[in-house]
């Protein structure tokens, strides 16, 4: 990872420190990402700094503190774990840094990096299934090292029951919330 972490210019990804722990454990306590990710309700500062200290100790996975740029203000999370050549990517964004494509400079700075520096041949988006929303195609291809344009679309299934993954990677959603291409 690059000192003092990985830039757009817009956002940067740096490492996570213990001082971070309050301002993660009081994030998720955010109705949305409640809703739209695994984090408990009850995570405790305590418990993120024991997370961050773990963290530091894996070598098959990577986590980062999105930040605006310019500011440093907190704006998100976001973690990488691999394995044999393929990565799968969480993330969360706080709820005032929301709609302004923070998640989106965040993956592809990620993924531009893991594929470089990790060598990896595919990243997958790690999604909590949600019937009523989904990542739009343009989003996920870009967690892809190919071409947008090669990639065929795929459509989540009404029913996660009726398919083997309830994480399918690659394709467009049924729905898109915000009626744009942006998550």
């Amino acid at each position: 990872m690059p000192d003092p972490g990985l830039t757009d210019g817009v956002v940067l990804l740096r490492q996570w420190q213990a001082a971070d722990a309050d301002w993660y454990a009081d994030s998720v306590r955010d109705p949305d990402i409640q809703h739209y990710t695994s984090e408990p309700p009850a995570l405790t500062a305590g418990q993120v700094r024991a997370a961050i200290a773990d963290l530091a100790d894996q070598a098959e996975a990577v986590g980062f503190v999105v930040c605006d740029a310019t500011t440093g203000q907190r704006l998100g999370n976001i973690a990488l774990r691999h394995t044999a050549g393929t990565g799968e990517v969480s993330y969360w964004v706080a709820a005032p840094a929301r709609g302004r494509g923070v998640a989106t400079r965040a993956l592809r700075l990620l993924s531009d990096w893991a594929f470089a520096a990790l060598e990896l041949s595919e990243i997958q988006l790690w999604t909590v299934w949600v019937p009523d929303i989904s990542i739009t195609s343009c989003d996920l291809r870009i967690l892809v090292n190919q071409p947008t344009e090669s990639i065929p679309p795929y459509t989540l299934p009404a029913d996660p029951a009726t398919t083997a993954s309830p994480r399918p990677s690659g394709g467009s959603c049924p729905k898109e919330r915000c009626g744009r291409c942006r998550l």
